[in-house]
This record gives structure tokens, sequence and C-alpha cells, in this order.
């Protein structure tokens, strides 16, 4: 997955003949890689199988292809994309409380407990969005909690609501604060493997008219938010593109 949120299926595959001694710890093959030239997060999946196709070993490593943390504001053919790491809110408002803005920079993640809200500033600097043919919304996220067990049926669920310039576009309940080795950014960052779930958010046509006009201030501003009437109020976590499970940070794509 790149920091755009797309996947790049089956990059490169291939098979080779191994020895398999019995009882042995030996050395199978050496694989020599070419890695993207883009930025993404790769996992290389291995598998021993026998001739008849039943497989007896397999495993899997994952490689951080990347030069430096994915730019605030990247042009490109017909399309602009904004971004705001996590540590760079606005503005944030927690019921119950939030951590200090170096640690959120430290981990690029940002929490908050009970219901609250964390708002991104991303200034358009003259773009015009009235004339987007798509707004595209991305972000990881999860509940928060204060203790961090490997993932199991303990559940702790959270309400996620998006919106921009104060027009939401996105409403769902996230059934936990996962912690497993999915949360290899994590892990990479010096946490224990928490994650989140990839939110995806579409505006288009009477959406785009209605952002437009709240934007006045020549600002799109993203807001996440666990709403006070929410029944599920676990908090929020947003993780950043070196952190969680995802290579994405909030991310706003605008397409002409």
């Amino acid at each position: 997955m790149d920091t755009q949120g797309r996947l790049h299926q089956d990059l490169t595959s291939g098979r080779v003949a191994i020895a398999f001694p019995h009882r042995q710890v030996a050395l199978a093959h050496t694989i020599e890689l070419r890695l993207p030239e883009a930025p993404m997060l790769c996992s290389l999946l291995l598998a021993a199988r026998t001739p008849a196709g039943i497989t007896i070993a397999q495993n899997f490593v994952q490689y951080f292809v990347s030069r430096d943390y994915p730019p605030a504001r990247e042009e490109m053919n017909r399309s602009l994309v904004l971004r705001g790491p996590p540590g760079n809110w606005a503005r944030s408002e927690w019921s119950g409380g939030t951590a200090d803005r170096d640690k959120e920079r430290a981990e690029d993640c940002c929490y908050g407990f009970g219901h609250g809200l964390f708002e991104w500033h991303l200034p358009l600097a003259g773009a015009e969005i009235a004339k987007a043919r798509r707004i595209k919304v991305l972000c990881e996220a999860s509940a928060h909690r204060s203790d961090a067990p490997q993932t199991d049926e303990d559940i702790f669920p959270t309400t996620l609501q998006i919106a921009l310039n104060d027009v939401p576009l996105f409403h769902a309940v996230l059934r936990n604060h996962p912690h497993d080795s999915r949360g290899v950014l994590s892990y990479w960052r010096g946490g224990v493997g928490a994650y989140g779930y990839l939110a995806h958010a579409i505006a288009e046509k009477n959406l785009i008219d209605e952002i437009t006009r709240n934007s006045s201030d020549g600002l799109l501003r993203l807001r996440c938010a666990v709403p006070p009437d929410a029944q599920a109020q676990g908090g929020l976590t947003i993780y950043g593109a070196e952190c969680g499970r995802f290579p994405v940070c909030p991310t706003v794509i605008i397409d002409w």
C-alpha cells in the first residue's frame, strides 16, 4: 500500500526448487528484490510447498520503503493531495483528556479519551475545489484504551465521524483498539503494535458544493470526532504515515 491508500498487488512473484533436509535448519534460498520507487509498505509472502501444492512452512517479511515523511502538499496530474500529520492538529477537544503535542509527534499518532475531536487545517493555496470532480478523505483510526492487550475478544468500540468544512462524510462504529503484528509501523516506531481501520470517505457533486461554500477562509478543515451523543465513546486514535498498519496519515485527495 502506498501513501494514498492504493493497493499494489503482486509487484513480483516467483518460485524455485529448494532442498528440505529432514530435521535440519539450512539455508533454503537467497532472494534479491528491487524495491518500489514510490514510498509504500510492502509484504513479502513466503511459502514452502510440496510438488502436490501442500504448504509445509510459510512466513512473511515486511519492508517499509520511504525516504521522508509524505509531504503536506503534493501536486499531481489533475489531482492535489493534502496531508495533516497527527501531531499537527489545529484544534483538539476531549472529555477525558489527551496526550501532549511532543508525545504525539514523537509517536506519529494522536489520541483522546471519551468523546471529542481533532481538526486539521489544510491550506488550499488557491486550489479551486468548486471545480473538483471528487474529493476523497483517508484516515487510519481506532478507539483508544489506556492498556495495550494483544488483540482478542476483549473489544473496545468507539464511534468515528469525519467531516470536511463541517460537512459530514463518514460515520461508523470502530470495533476495537487492536494491538498485534499487523501494527508493523507502530512496532517500527517503538510502540506495541497498535493500529486502526482505514476509513474512506468520498464527496461528489452536491457535497463538494457544500464544502466549497464553507471554505471562505481558504482552508479545508478536516475533523475526526467522537460525537458527544454517540453510544460508543471509546476515545479515538489517529495514526500517521509512520505509525499503525497503513502508511497513510489524515489525507485529502482532490481530483479534477
